[in-house]
């Protein structure tokens, strides 16, 4: 791998304080990325550096990270301070001399460097057909260039955001593998590595066996939903609307449940419903097994806004597939139930436990802490709350592109309660109002806390109880209990 800053020589000769400054925050950046991917130095040229990596895919995956930590950096500076990195990387042999090196490798990687697009990354074909099927490296043709004895060979670019690859902005060509993309990509949904379905959609979608853009456009929409990335979803799903006229009572309902979950997704409930509510016809007309998603989300709604009933009536239908939906929602019902006398909740823990997809099983966790709330079982409850937490980060880790892990917690309006918020009072989990023993009278042998600890007034006086709700603010108190 060969990377060379962009201007640099101009940028020393015009300001060589800013240069030098800049180099500094260039060496940090490209030296961290390649300890992490474990690539040796073999030079450093100042402005840029030769190195090697035992295994092809941490090379890209090097490049990749410098790439994306620039476009970071450059997002936050004014254009003067702005860095730019061209990388090049071909696979091949090479030969060390004392401190020389050279051979076809090197070679070639430095004919590629200068051809690189500003911060940017290409490669040669030679490292292109190892990589190609990586999930998490998205690669288009670049260019023809020649190389030695004018011989012309196609050179590739690896793009470090999925989606400027997906997007396509000069119309360049992918590499379509053989392999079967569509069940693949459905494959990949249903094990939540979301990135990679869209990668096997793209490629299915500007491959020749795409006979059916209208359904293969829909999936994107689902996928870019279900990683968070919903104005991308928007785009597509109003292309989409109005492209598509005449198209089945099953198509549309699907239609309908997309455009639910991005109001959900935003908060807009009653828009939700409407949609739900319009999904849910068709879906009950055709007996589709979509019935119990689209019960299960209306149920959601119901309770982020703590209503006292579900929002429908109907019973769960034998007609319909025992899904995980239907598993979910045996338990989400059980929260609207106002006697839970003879609840048995053992039996929904051991059904949840039995989830195999971590952000389904994230979900159940979740509706089980609402339960056990409500049965004042505040300590279990708690348990299962954070359970819920720790599954849907797990769920993350399915995800095959890291960068997108992030905007999977954040951005999906389910993920980020169930990451933030608390369903359970610390008050639920600790007596406030308890009196304090005789052993915590002298207040000079303990500490207390700074701010209460239950409605966050500060303790300026340095109080056993807090003022305004009663609440013990000695932490040993918490700690004996």
């Amino acid at each position: 791998m060969i990377t060379d800053i962009v201007g640099y020589s101009k940028l020393s000769g015009d300001n060589q304080g800013v240069a030098l400054e800049l180099l500094k925050e260039h060496d940090k950046i490209l030296f961290n990325s390649l300890e992490i991917s474990k690539g040796n130095v073999l030079k450093n040229r100042g402005d840029g550096v030769i190195s090697q990596f035992k295994n092809y895919v941490e090379s890209i995956h090097c490049a990749v990270d410098i790439q994306r930590k620039l476009s970071k950096r450059n997002s936050l500076n004014i254009k003067e301070r702005k860095l730019n990195v061209r990388i090049g990387i071909h696979y091949g042999e090479y030969i060390k001399e004392g401190d020389e090196i050279h051979g076809d490798c090197i070679h070639i990687a430095s004919k590629l460097e200068p051809l690189a697009p500003t911060g940017g990354i290409v490669i040669s074909q030679e490292l292109c057909e190892k990589v190609k099927d990586i999930k998490d490296i998205y690669i288009r043709e670049f260019k023809i260039v020649s190389f030695e004895n004018n011989v012309e060979e196609m050179i590739y670019e690896v793009y470090f955001n999925i989606f400027k690859w997906y997007n396509n902005e000069e119309n360049k060509n992918l590499i379509i593998p053989k392999s079967n993309l569509l069940s693949n990509s459905h494959d990949f949904f249903h094990d939540g590595d979301y990135s990679s379905a869209i990668k096997n959609t793209v490629l299915f979608k500007e491959s020749q066996a795409c006979t059916d853009l209208s359904n293969v456009n829909l999936f994107l929409v689902n996928l870019f939903i279900s990683i968070g990335f919903l104005k991308e979803s928007e785009k597509i799903l109003s292309k989409i609307l109005s492209e598509s006229a005449d198209q089945s009572d099953e198509f549309k309902a699907h239609l309908f449940k997309l455009e639910g979950h991005l109001f959900f997704n935003k908060k807009k409930w009653k828009s939700a419903h409407e949609c739900y509510d319009k999904a849910l016809k068709i879906f009950v007309k055709n007996k589709s097994k979509y019935v119990n998603e689209i019960y299960f989300y209306k149920g959601m709604i119901d309770i982020v806004n703590e209503t006292n009933k579900l929002s429908f009536k109907n019973k769960l239908s034998d007609c319909v597939y025992r899904d995980i939906f239907f598993q979910l929602l045996t338990i989400q019902k059980i929260i609207f139930q106002k006697n839970k006398k003879n609840y048995d909740i053992n039996k929904d823990i051991n059904r949840v436990k039995k989830i195999e997809n971590n952000r389904m099983q994230a979900y159940g966790f979740w509706l089980l802490s609402k339960i056990l709330n409500q049965l004042k079982m505040f300590d279990d409850s708690y348990f299962y709350e954070t359970q819920a937490q720790k599954y849907i980060k797990l769920s993350s880790e399915d995800i095959s592109d890291s960068s997108l892990r992030n905007n999977f917690l954040e951005k999906i309006y389910l993920h980020k309660m169930i990451l933030t918020e608390t369903s359970i009072t610390v008050d639920e989990l600790f007596d406030f109002n308890d009196e304090l023993s005789d052993e915590f009278d002298d207040i000079e042998n303990f500490n207390v806390f700074n701010y209460c600890v239950n409605c966050g007034l500060e303790n300026i006086e340095e109080v056993k109880k807090c003022s305004e709700c009663d609440s013990i603010l000695v932490k040993e108190y918490y700690d004996k209990n």
